[in-house]
């Protein structure tokens, strides 16, 4: 006969000192060795901030990631088998909340995918429409096949206490704006930047329990887990990147001004009403501590909330060629915007990669990024 043992996690009054891990983009065709270095710090926990699944990479052909339920216990099967994964959850308790390679399609939002292409110098964008069952699919997976909280109903968006912290995980995808409505081709090929009113990255339902749940939370430190960056200071990189004579020039990473301005679309500035709209609640209701998670970007670094708007810690490289996006805006772009350092920045570290947080009682938290090597960068 097998026994089975559990912990249950701490009460909310415990402000027992402890850590956990976190990071996104676990791409299924790399090893999964980072988690080897990651059981070697014990985590209370483990969140996974999405891009886990990566529904259209597979060899045998590209396709919706919310065909069918079967379709989706086959993806979260595999993942379940990674063999350094499968070893990790036996002893950490992990959360997930999808992102666009889990859900749709590259880039998806709540009625469409956004397709990238690049002829020679010149940038290429669209919107692709889908089905809306397709992503209502994608939280009925998310739900089935991973042992999700559901706090909402028919909803992916959550979140949980532990000790003297509290984990509020978002849905970044299913229902915000298309990406590529802010942009506007001329007659000379160029694109235009301009964000119209309504452009959000969550809908009012999520808006208004996220604002609730800060505003009514007990919690010492609170944090927002997104499945994508929120440096509200990346806009001086669009900027930049939108100026007619580096629309259609290569950067060191070989994609276009244009090209790095509708990757970036995808980001919490280029919401600017959604992003105003929960700094401001926070500030106007004097909602402290209050620290940003973030992946998606295929790389890790820190701010202290000068330029992210909060304290973020992105960490976007599980398993993942690193796209080096930190790096190029501060060695490149002379733009300071991860101002506690990251992957690229004073060090030449580009390996897998995962960010760390430890809670310090009621004293402080500390944040890290973690290579799988164990080198803290």
């Amino acid at each position: 006969m097998y026994y089975g043992t559990f912990k249950t996690f701490p009460s909310s009054k415990d402000t027992s000192h402890f850590s956990f891990t976190l990071g996104s983009c676990t791409e299924q065709h790399y090893n999964d060795s980072i988690f080897v270095e990651m059981q070697k710090h014990q985590p209370a926990f483990f969140l996974h901030l999405g891009d886990w699944l990566y529904t259209n990479n597979f060899n045998e052909r590209k396709y919706y990631y919310a065909e069918s339920l079967e379709h989706q216990k086959e993806l979260y099967q595999k993942r379940y088998e990674m063999p350094n994964l499968k070893k990790f959850l036996q002893t950490t308790p992990m959360d997930f909340v999808f992102d666009d390679e889990d859900g749709v399609f590259d880039d998806f939002s709540k009625h469409s995918y956004t397709e990238l292409k690049m002829n020679g110098n010149v940038t290429e964008m669209k919107e692709v429409p889908y089905p809306d069952s397709l992503r209502t699919m994608a939280i009925v997976g998310l739900h089935t096949f991973f042992p999700s909280y559901q706090e909402v109903e028919n909803q992916a968006y959550h979140s949980f206490v532990y000790g003297n912290t509290e984990v509020f995980f978002l849905d970044t995808r299913s229902t915000r704006s298309p990406n590529t409505e802010v942009f506007t081709k001329t007659k000379n090929g160029k694109y235009t930047y301009k964000v119209p009113n309504g452009h959000n990255i969550l809908d009012s339902a999520q808006m208004n329990w996220l604002l609730n749940k800060l505003k009514n939370s007990t919690a010492q430190w609170k944090f927002i887990v997104s499945g994508v960056t929120f440096n509200k200071s990346y806009k001086k990189v669009i900027d930049i990147a939108m100026l007619k004579p580096a629309q259609n020039r290569k950067l060191p990473n070989g994609m276009t001004g244009a090209y790095i301005a509708a990757s970036l679309s995808s980001m919490w500035f280029a919401f600017p009403e959604t992003q105003a709209q929960l700094i401001n609640f926070c500030r106007d209701n004097t909602i402290k501590n209050v620290i940003v998670l973030s992946g998606d970007a295929h790389t890790a670094a820190i701010d202290d909330g000068t330029n992210a708007g909060f304290p973020e810690l992105m960490a976007g490289g599980l398993a993942q060629k690193n796209s080096k996006i930190a790096s190029i805006i501060k060695n490149n772009l002379q733009l300071n915007l991860w101002n506690q350092g990251g992957q690229g920045i004073n060090n030449s570290n580009f390996n897998d990669a995962f960010g760390k947080v430890s809670v310090n009682g009621n004293q402080s938290v500390t944040l890290s990024c973690v290579d799988k090597y164990g080198k803290i960068i």
